[in-house]
C-alpha cells in the first residue's frame, strides 16, 4: 500500500452483525499521538475481508489530548468490498455501521507508526 511502516502499534479484527438499525457505532479514534510538525503519529489500515452493506464512517473532527469528543458532520464513507483498504490518520473520527442486507461484516484494523 506504499506505507512505510516502521512499528505495528495495533492489529484486532471487527466482526458486526445485523442489528435491525441503520445507524453507525460511536465515532471514535485509534490514537491520538501525533509528531513534532503536528502530522499524526499513526495511520490506520482497515482491510475488509468480506462484501458488506456495513460502511465505515468519517467525520469532520480529529481528537486532541484533553478534548471532549466535538459535534462532528459526516465528511466521508467507505462501503467494505472484499479484499479493498483505506488508510487514514489514526486521529480522525470514524464509526463502523453493521451491515443491513449482509449476515455479516469483517474488517481487520491495523494501527501503524509511519516513517518518512
Amino acid at each position: 500500500i506504499g506505507l512505510n511502516c516502521t512499528k505495528l502499534y495495533r492489529a484486532k479484527s471487527n466482526l458486526l452483525f445485523p442489528t435491525g438499525k441503520d445507524a453507525y457505532t460511536t465515532p471514535h479514534t485509534d490514537e491520538i499521538l501525533k509528531n513534532e510538525d503536528g502530522s499524526s503519529k499513526y495511520k490506520t489500515i482497515l482491510y475488509y475481508i468480506n462484501d458488506s452493506d456495513g460502511d465505515t464512517v468519517f467525520f469532520d473532527q480529529r481528537a486532541e489530548l484533553g478534548t471532549i469528543r466535538p459535534k462532528m458532520n459526516i465528511v466521508d464513507r467507505m462501503t467494505p468490498k472484499k479484499g479493498s483498504v483505506v488508510v487514514f490518520d489514526s486521529n480522525i473520527f470514524h464509526a463502523s455501521t453493521p451491515p443491513v442486507n449482509f449476515k455479516n461484516r469483517m474488517v481487520i484494523n491495523f494501527v501503524v507508526e509511519v516513517g518518512e
